[in-house]
C-alpha cells in the first residue's frame, strides 16, 4: 500500500516545477520583447538571447499571443508587446499614480472647497483617472472617472495641450476642429486659451464647455513616470469671474503640483 501511494505521489512535484518554469520562461520572453525596438523581434532573435529550444520558445510565444500578451505582425512574423498587456500595465500605472496623487488632490479640495480632477494625456485625448468631490460637488461634476475627452476641451485639455510643441498643437487643433464645434468652440477660441495658459501658467475655461461652470487647470510632468498630467478644478462662474480670485486659486493648485512634481 505504501509503495502504491509513493508511486502515485511522484509525478506531482515535477508537474508543479514544470509549470513554474514555464511561467518564469514566459516572463523572461516578455521582458526581452519589451526591451526591443518598436518594430518587434523574430523568434530567432529571442532564441539567440534566451537559452531555450526554438520549439519551446515558439509554443510559449503562441500561448502569449493567444492571451493577448504579445501581438505578431503576420507579414514580418515579428512579435511586440500585446495591446491587452499594455492595457494591464496602464491600469497598474493609473492605480499607483492615482494613489500617489490622491492626498494632494484632497489638500487642494479642502483648501479651495471645490471638486478636483486628475487627468493624463493619451495621444490626441486625455483620460480622467480620479476625482475628489466636496459637499457642493453635485453642482459641479462635469467630468467622470474613466471619461476620455479630446485635448483642447475643458481646463485640463487646454493645460495639457499647452505643454506640447507648436507643431503638435496645430496637428491636434485641426484634428479636433469638428469636435470643438459640438461644444460651441472654434479654433481661435481654443488657441487663445492655450496662449493664455502658456503666459499665466494655468488654463481658464470660462464656461465654454458647460454653461455656468468654469474650470482652472494646471499641467505638469510627473518626474517619476515622465508623463504629462493635469489637475483641474470646477467652480461656478461667479466664483472665478474676478482675475484676482483666479490667480489665488491657480496659486494654490500650482503650490501642490510643484510638491507633486518634486516627489
Amino acid at each position: 500500500m505504501t509503495n502504491v501511494q509513493s508511486l502515485n505521489a511522484r509525478p506531482m512535484t515535477p508537474r508543479k516545477s514544470e509549470g513554474t518554469q514555464v511561467i518564469a520562461r514566459a516572463f523572461q520572453i516578455l521582458r526581452f520583447v519589451a526591451e526591443q525596438p518598436e518594430q518587434g523581434v523574430r523568434l530567432r532573435d529571442i532564441a539567440a538571447m534566451i537559452d531555450l529550444p526554438s520549439a519551446t520558445i515558439h509554443r510559449i510565444l503562441q500561448a502569449l499571443r493567444r492571451e493577448g500578451a504579445l501581438d505578431q505582425n503576420p507579414a514580418t512574423r515579428r512579435y511586440k508587446i500585446g495591446t491587452s498587456h499594455i492595457t494591464m500595465l496602464e491600469e497598474i500605472f493609473k492605480n499607483s499614480f492615482r494613489d500617489r496623487m490622491r492626498h494632494i488632490m484632497q489638500e487642494i479640495s479642502e483648501e479651495l472647497k471645490c471638486s478636483v480632477y486628475l487627468s493624463l494625456s493619451k495621444g490626441s485625448q486625455m483620460l480622467c483617472i480620479d476625482r475628489v468631490a466636496t459637499g457642493k460637488s453635485v453642482l459641479v461634476i462635469p467630468y467622470d472617472i474613466g471619461e476620455m475627452r479630446s485635448l483642447g476641451i475643458g481646463a485640463a485639455g487646454i493645460a495639457l495641450l499647452a505643454m506640447e510643441s507648436e507643431s503638435f498643437i496645430e496637428t491636434i487643433l485641426h484634428k479636433n476642429k469638428e469636435i470643438y464645434k459640438k461644444y460651441n468652440l472654434n479654433l481661435e477660441t481654443v488657441k487663445n486659451m492655450i496662449t493664455n495658459c502658456s503666459l499665466n501658467g494655468y488654463s481658464y475655461n470660462p464656461g465654454y464647455f458647460i454653461i455656468g461652470i468654469s474650470g482652472l487647470g494646471v499641467a505638469f510632468k510627473d518626474t517619476e513616470t515622465q508623463k504629462n498630467v493635469a489637475i483641474n478644478i470646477a467652480l461656478l462662474n461667479h466664483e472665478v469671474s474676478d482675475i484676482k480670485k483666479r490667480t489665488r486659486i491657480a496659486d494654490v493648485i500650482m503650490k501642490y503640483t510643484k510638491l507633486a512634481s518634486l516627489k
